[in-house]
């Protein structure tokens, strides 16, 4: 279910994806959190593509959830290119949605990582005048008392970085119980936020390989890199089987 005007696309006639602005997505971003009105946000790369795409049952579920995300965008540059539109990575909209925090005096909930990061990264924000009401790691596996806190914090936008799907199955279960909070799965940007890892060097994210930065400053990423070729293949025949539809 999207929120506005956008158009809405679908990989492989599964997993939607929208086709938006920055501009689109920061209107959007604004409007939900000054009206109360919650917002579900889901930054999309092709491993979380090829995980829904499986016939499991948590697979059918993250499908489920994507299907109903008020907003997909294209976090991953095989999707973008896929669908021949811009990459949206989500840890550069993660800096506007804080801003508008701020603007607006809303609090945020810090949930993921490891509690050296998280507590860094909320030291950090708080120091730049952002309301942070709350943070904690993300190694548990009750999610009922970290819900109970969020709501009673009082935050208006949470931000969980517990890795794909467990953040995502969070969110999900945090949204039944509080439907009027804006929620986005960030991965591992605490890292990068905090200061903990250092981003890709722009030479790397403009010519779409910030992965290839990634794998060679981590090598043990290189299992979860497999991925990326199956993508490529499965979008390179999925484009073949529908040449001139």
């Amino acid at each position: 279910m999207n929120l506005f005007n956008a158009m809405r696309k679908f990989l492989f006639d599964k997993v939607p994806v929208d086709i938006i602005s920055l501009e689109e997505i920061l209107n959007l971003f604004e409007e939900r959190l000054v009206k109360n009105l919650g917002l579900r946000i889901i930054t999309l790369n092709p491993e979380m593509v090829m995980y829904s795409m499986k016939k499991n049952n948590s697979s059918t579920i993250m499908l489920e959830t994507f299907n109903r995300a008020d907003l997909v965008v294209p976090d991953g540059i095989g999707i973008a290119i896929f669908l021949n539109t811009k990459r949206i990575c989500g840890v550069d909209l993660i800096p506007h949605f804080l801003e508008i925090c701020k603007k607006h005096d809303k609090g945020i909930y810090l949930i993921g990582s490891t509690d050296e990061v998280v507590k860094s990264l909320s030291e950090k924000l708080l120091k730049m005048g952002i309301k942070v009401v709350g943070y904690e790691n993300g190694y548990f596996t009750d999610f009922k008392p970290s819900i109970e806190r969020i709501i009673l914090s009082g935050a208006t936008f949470v931000m969980s970085a517990m890795g794909f799907p467990k953040q995502e199955i969070f969110l999900n279960e945090l949204f039944k119980a509080k439907s009027d909070i804006i929620g986005i799965g960030v991965g591992g940007s605490f890292d990068v936020l905090s200061g903990k890892k250092k981003r890709a060097p722009e030479i790397f994210r403009n010519l779409g390989l910030e992965w290839l930065y990634r794998l060679l400053s981590e090598p043990t990423r290189l299992k979860r890199m497999l991925v990326l070729p199956e993508f490529a293949l499965l979008a390179f025949f999925w484009r073949i089987k529908n040449f001139g539809e």
